[in-house]
Formats: structure tokens, C-alpha cells, sequence
């Protein structure tokens, strides 16, 4: 990666980024993965709300068809 991109990350680094989802990402590494890779964030990244990764937590995917953005933001406190 980093003869591709300039970008050092180390080998376990790397390996974590694999094995784990990362609960933050730094824009340079996103970039760096991208040019390495020649792909684009949306290819390996998508941003849900915190209320979807609740419903993703608390419902089986296959117990019902999750809500729309839409839906479960009718459900964010508006206080």
C-alpha cells in the first residue's frame, strides 16, 4: 500500500482494519486504501445512522425488513 499510495500503515494495523470494523477511520487512510486499491470509499464504506446499527443489533435481518432512514429518524429525540 504504501509504494501505491505513499501511505505507511503497518502490517497489524492492516490486518485489524480486516478483521474487525473499525469505530473510526481517518480520511487519510480511506484515501490511502482507495488510491492502493483503485476503488472509491462506497465500495467498502457505507454510513448508516446510529438508530440503524441499533435496529441491525437488536433484529434478526431476517425477522423483518428493517425501516427506512426516514422511519427511524420519526423515533430521534427532538428535545
Amino acid at each position: 500500500m504504501r509504494y501505491k499510495s505513499g501511505y505507511k500503515i503497518s502490517l497489524q494495523a492492516l490486518t485489524k482494519l480486516l478483521d474487525e470494523t473499525p469505530k473510526q477511520l481517518k480520511i487519510e487512510t480511506m484515501q490511502a486504501i482507495c488510491t492502493a486499491f483503485n476503488c472509491k470509499l462506497s465500495d467498502f464504506c457505507e454510513v448508516v445512522s446510529d438508530l440503524e446499527l441499533i435496529w441491525d443489533q437488536v433484529i434478526p435481518s431476517s425477522a423483518v425488513k428493517r425501516p427506512s432512514t426516514d422511519d427511524l429518524n420519526q423515533f430521534k429525540n427532538t428535545d
